[in-house]
């Protein structure tokens, strides 16, 4: 079966020089994922197709994240995502699969 890709570009007014990008995905081989681009710092909603269903994350070479189970990046987290990012949220160390409802993102 061929990998679906879901892309999001959140608009915004914020210039190109503090966007950063990071790629989630359902699972560790990437069937679904989106890729997008956010403000440094901004708060974001993961999205109705892929709420509390993500089991891995990849932020872009010189990108911070972090997630949450809740909206509006409350909640538990996990933070310190830098890339290459984390290709299995379910392991132990982590226990974060398929629980992330927000992201925060930043230049390191």
């Amino acid at each position: 079966m061929k990998p679906t890709t879901l892309v999001w570009i959140f608009a915004s007014a914020i210039s190109s020089a503090t966007r950063v990008g990071v790629t989630i995905s359902i699972d560790k081989d990437h069937s679904l994922s989106s890729s997008f681009d956010q403000g440094s710092g901004t708060c974001h909603g993961i999205g109705p197709v892929l709420d509390k269903q993500i089991s891995s994350i990849a932020p872009d070479a010189g990108v911070v994240c972090a997630i949450f189970d809740g909206q509006n990046c409350n909640g538990d987290s996990l933070h310190g995502i830098f890339a290459p990012g984390i290709s299995d949220l379910g392991k132990d160390e982590y226990d974060f699969d398929k629980k992330a409802s927000s992201i925060i993102c930043s230049v390191e």
